[in-house]
């Protein structure tokens, strides 16, 4: 037999067999790629519940942003009118101090009683 005639014969086996795996092959790339899907899918869902999360967690941040600035407003103005009423404190007791220190206790007042009795 000539090798022509050889080479065919063995060449027919040979291109069954490729043609088998490269049929097997895609079946099984196909079951990737619909796998792939799935999860291209599921991607796609949860990034939408992240982004959902995330725009709810932003709306929450600002509310409680605007909170603590009008808490903090609030506490300025505490602070500003205590200051105003600390000072005023401070004044009077100032002024109580000074009057006290011209004033006669009541030991001397008694005794510059007396005296003018005695006048």
């Amino acid at each position: 037999m000539p090798k022509k005639q050889q080479n065919k014969k063995t060449q027919k086996p040979t291109l069954k067999y490729l043609g088998v795996m490269l049929e097997r092959m895609d079946s099984r790339i196909e079951i990737v790629l619909e796998g792939h899907a799935v999860l291209d899918g599921k991607i796609d869902v949860l990034d939408q519940k992240v982004e959902t999360i995330d725009q709810k967690f932003e709306i929450k941040l600002d509310t409680l942003n605007d909170k603590i600035d009008a808490v903090n407003g609030g506490v300025e103005d505490i602070k500003t009118e205590m200051n105003c009423k600390f000072d005023l404190v401070f004044d009077e007791l100032h002024i109580i101090k000074n009057e006290l220190k011209e004033k006669v206790g009541r030991d001397e007042f008694v005794l510059l009683e007396k005296r003018v009795s005695m006048l």
